[in-house]
């Protein structure tokens, strides 16, 4: 009987989720609305059908939360972290210290303990990359500038969830060792697990994956995946730590392989339907009270958690570099509670850290943030195009520039070299063919021959003090070996690559360009236009 009513409940949660996520979509709100509102509609909150008593849905709910944490860890990659460097640690920090800070003083003023209102604070902090991600997206804003800093920002919350989880147990205090034993036996812990981590970051993609896909069968690779996932995860949890950071790190050893695409295809509709689950089971969480007993301390929450977290967002991209007014448009786009707010709360509910009446309050606030989210990211994305005249985008005004140095004498290498030489800028020329270079020689150009993913060509061309490098080759993989070349030479240097295949506009950015250009989104667009 106890199957039946499991049964039941689930076949009840995945159909609301199914609706809610359909209704929620169709008005343009995030998903995660839908389904916290059905888990609402379901519990003691709402009408009451599904009780909170069966262990096996929030396990089920769980999955979903190891999922989200296992493609967070395939789309981050070393190599874009170190791209982002200042605008991902600078923003990234600012940002959660100036939420975390002052919502944490309001919440000791409030009556709260030291350590929940630490943990609570902390969480509220995180803002939704999925969510503004797509914002970005849809504008085409995710290359450019400003768009580049918001991505710096949210990856660093999306990085600092896993150390946050390690910290849990530490807000515990519950070892007779004291917080110095706690902390260190932690350290050697964590030093173990992340020496296997590389290991097996090393082992993977190198040896153990090429054997499994020798025989082009998708469902090895589909297996395979699911073994690092449960393997990674059960040595965290050997290891004392919280098995979720585990998932985190299995994403983080199959990421940037060429795998990894067919990899995050597959997991994605486990993701969708297990994550459908857990905010379901989320909002069976809030209390059927808690709208009616104390509206006036929710709404005054509310407009704390907004108000901090647009002034703290605002601060974050200006200190980044963003202007002032800009900063403060797109900072109430990030004044929304993220899903892994969720996440870091539920394991101090689980943990006894936060009470359920503390934890129902975040959910509600968290979920009217998040109906609130929508026109503000759209507000602030609209912002970013009017902010262009203020000098937000200033990653390739040559204004900005004194030397740059143009790779490829062709039909586009020109333009760019007569453009910035306009503009005043000192060019090098440089190209495979001397014959192509002849002609910018006898103008006056500085010119090199030769081939421009060779280090010494590129020293030669003055690349380590440049400021501006443009890409102009017709060969998309001979832009790739161009790129990786000029980043190990120069990491401060703006880089604009030209890109004849959209497929290959990804790629480039992770070996370091700052901008692509992609001739067949470019011409695809101007069909559509044209019709």
């Amino acid at each position: 009987m106890h199957l039946d009513f499991v049964i039941s409940d689930l076949l009840l949660i995945l159909s609301i989720g199914l609706v809610a996520g359909v209704v929620s979509r169709r008005m343009k709100f995030p998903a995660v609305v839908g389904y916290l509102v059905g888990g609402c509609m379901l519990g003691p909150g709402g009408f009451g059908v599904v009780e909170q008593r069966h262990h096996e849905i929030e396990a089920l709910g769980e999955l979903g939360v190891f999922f989200l944490l296992f493609s967070i860890g395939l789309e981050i990659t070393p190599g874009e972290l170190l791209r982002l460097g200042r605008k991902l640690v600078v923003g990234g920090s600012v940002q959660m210290l100036s939420t975390a800070v002052p919502l944490g003083g309001l919440l000791l003023y409030m009556g709260l303990g030291p350590r929940a209102a630490s943990l609570i604070a902390l969480a509220v902090s995180f803002s939704s990359t999925v969510l503004v991600f797509q914002a970005l997206a849809e504008q085409g804003r995710t290359s450019d500038s400003v768009g580049r800093r918001v991505i710096g920002i949210l990856l660093f919350q999306d990085a600092a969830l896993v150390p946050l989880l390690l910290a849990v147990p530490l807000l515990l205090g519950s070892s007779s060792g004291g917080l110095l034993w706690d902390v260190g036996s932690l350290l050697v812990r964590s030093i173990a697990f992340g020496g296997g981590i590389a290991a097996l970051s090393y082992l993977v993609p190198r040896l153990l994956m090429p054997m499994v896909c020798r025989d082009r069968s998708t469902t090895s690779v589909v297996l395979f995946s699911l073994v690092v996932l449960g393997g990674v995860t059960r040595a965290a949890h050997v290891l004392g730590l919280p098995p979720v950071v585990g998932a985190f790190f299995a994403g983080l050893v199959l990421s940037g392989s060429r795998w990894t695409s067919q990899i995050e295809a597959v997991v994605l509709p486990f993701r969708e339907a297990f994550a459908a689950i857990f905010f379901c089971s989320l909002g069976l969480l809030l209390p059927a009270s808690i709208l009616t007993d104390a509206p006036m301390r929710l709404a005054g929450l509310l407009a704390a958690c907004l108000g901090i977290k647009t002034f703290a967002g605002a601060l974050a991209l200006w200190s980044t570099g963003v202007p002032v007014g800009l900063s403060l448009r797109l900072g109430a786009g990030l004044a929304h509670i993220g899903e892994f707010a969720f996440v870091l709360a539920l394991s101090g509910l689980s943990a006894g850290l936060v009470t359920p009446e503390q934890y129902g309050f975040m959910i509600a606030i968290g979920l009217m943030t998040l109906v609130l989210a929508p026109p503000l990211l759209r507000s602030g994305m609209a912002a970013i195009g009017q902010g262009e005249d203020d000098g937000a985008d200033e990653a390739f005004h040559a204004d900005d520039v004194e030397e740059a140095v143009v790779i490829g004498a062709g039909p586009v290498g020109q333009r760019v070299c007569s453009t910035l030489e306009m503009r005043g800028v000192d060019v090098c020329m440089v190209d495979i063919s001397p014959v192509n270079l002849q002609q910018f020689a006898q103008l006056g150009f500085r010119t090199v021959a030769g081939d421009a993913s060779r280090p010494q060509i590129l020293e030669a061309a003055g690349v380590r003090s440049a400021g501006l490098t443009i890409v102009c080759v017709p060969d998309d993989e001979a832009a790739k070996g161009i790129v990786k070349g000029l980043r190990a030479l120069n990491r401060e240097c703006q880089v604009l690559v030209r890109c004849r295949y959209q497929g290959n506009c990804e790629p480039l950015r992770q070996l370091g360009a700052d901008h692509v250009v992609s001739e067949e989104a470019r011409i695809a667009q101007s069909l559509v236009d044209a019709l």
